[in-house]
């Protein structure tokens, strides 16, 4: 069986669209289970959107879909929202950790 190839340019749009939503995901159950200040204001509103869009920017891509390029603006500006919520809580490991990977994908996306 073949190997899908991926160009190297989109490959590095799907794989940071990819960790992107997954760190979110993850962050975002541990904002659930702490609880506290990680629940106020934009904190789970950001981290639910830059997942789902990162998802969707991801799926588009790699359909080549010709809707990709307004996708990666959207998830940039997506994941630029959700670093700085992030940064809000920088003394917080997953926080940092969340708010460094949103970053990244939004500089591979733009």
């Amino acid at each position: 069986m073949h190997e899908p190839i991926i160009e190297s340019h989109l490959q590095q749009y799907t794989q940071a669209c990819n960790y992107c939503h997954a760190v979110c995901e993850q962050t975002l159950h541990y904002c659930l289970h702490k609880g506290g200040r990680l629940l106020q204001g934009d904190c789970v509103q950001a981290l639910i959107d830059c997942s789902q869009i990162c998802q969707l920017t991801q799926d588009l891509t790699l359909r080549q879909s010709p809707l990709q390029e307004r996708a990666r603006d959207l998830c940039a500006e997506a994941c630029h929202r959700c670093t700085q919520t992030c940064q809000q809580f920088q003394e917080d490991a997953q926080m940092h950790a969340c708010a460094n990977m949103c970053q990244q994908c939004a500089t591979a996306c733009q």
